[in-house]
């Protein structure tokens, strides 16, 4: 019963199911306003966990409209996250070259009087993301978007911990980051 739960699920949020998840025109899994990569990262953490278990198991992904290998799972939330989408944009503050510089975050936005420089605190956070449109702006006050969340960061470590342990394309990309 459970089993059959995941799979339905997971075929929706990839497109490939009977009902699909609501989709951005840019691929992003779009459910709330606020914060949308909450969504993102709890698909990506249960994506992660359904590969593992696919791998481990020795099976792949039967949807109604196609199949789907572990190593798909493994990337498809990940992959827009780190900016493989509509505005190549990467939402985890210093990964990519076009990553979230006004960051909603108390030492973020403090000033350092020694160097004249903002603080690196936030280095790695995963923020809100962007809206129902893939818009995005990049602007403090907009917190919707550019605030970082415990939440978010606690799912996305652990998908990230799980993409570097494992033998594939993510590692290059994860030593940049760590």
């Amino acid at each position: 019963k459970y089993q059959q739960k995941a799979k339905n699920f997971m075929c929706s949020c990839l497109v490939k199911g009977d009902i699909n998840t609501h989709k951005t025109s840019g691929g992003l899994i779009y459910r709330q306003s606020w914060n949308t990569m909450y969504f993102v990262t709890s698909v990506a953490f249960f994506a992660t966990t359904y590969s593992d278990y696919l791998t481990s198991a020795r099976k792949y992904l039967k949807c109604s409209c196609g199949s789907v290998s572990s190593n798909e799972l493994l990337s498809f939330s990940v992959d827009y996250i780190l900016g493989d989408n509509l505005r190549a944009r990467s939402y985890m503050v210093g990964c990519g070259n076009n990553n979230p510089r006004q960051v909603h975050n108390k030492a973020f936005s403090l000033i350092s009087f020694k160097k004249g420089e903002r603080s690196s605190s936030p280095y790695g956070a995963l923020i809100g993301g962007p809206d129902a449109y893939d818009n995005f702006t990049d602007q403090t006050y907009i917190y919707e978007q550019t605030e970082p969340a415990t939440y978010n960061n606690a799912l996305f470590i652990t998908v990230l911990a799980r993409l570097h342990a494992c033998q594939n394309d993510y590692n290059q990309l994860l030593l940049g980051i760590f």
